[in-house]
């Protein structure tokens, strides 16, 4: 009654619908997904606005103002040093200076290459100005920034 044919036939087509049905599923599945994460993304988007308003909110000039005059409690400094401008020029040498009349000499090396030679300008260099005392440790109080991420978990 049934042929070979026509059981294969209906085999194929049972297993066609069947992948199509899946595929169809998984892609609906993928689709609500998709809008599952346009919607956190777009809560996260409003928390950063939020989290931004704050920020410009708490670093208002004035307030940090007022702030740095009630906790710092700063003097103000009323003789500050004058640098003459005959000290300036020392604070800050000028480059050494290069004769302009350097002459370039080709050497050859030992393996038949040439380079390019210049002679050592004779202008003495002028001995360097002296630093600024700079302070080389951190204030006990202060943590460096990897103590800060150690400390909330991140490394």
């Amino acid at each position: 009654m049934f042929r070979i044919s026509t059981l294969i036939w209906l085999v194929l087509t049972i297993i066609t619908g069947s992948l199509l049905f899946g595929f169809g599923q998984k892609a609906e599945d993928e689709r609500y997904a998709i809008l599952r994460l346009e919607r956190q993304i777009k809560s996260e988007q409003q928390n950063m606005d939020i989290l931004n308003a704050e920020w410009s909110y708490l670093n208002r000039p004035s307030r940090l103002r007022d702030l740095s005059e009630k906790q710092l409690k700063l003097k103000t400094v009323d003789n500050l040093p004058v640098i003459e401008d005959e000290a300036v020029e020392y604070l800050s040498p000028p480059p050494p200076k290069v004769e302009e009349t350097e002459q370039v000499e080709i050497e050859e090396k030992d393996n038949g290459n040439f380079a390019l030679s210049t002679p050592t300008p004779s202008a003495k260099p002028e001995p360097p100005a002296p630093k600024a005392a700079t302070p080389t440790s951190e204030p006990a109080n202060q943590k460096s920034f990897d103590d800060v991420l150690k400390s909330i978990g991140i490394e």
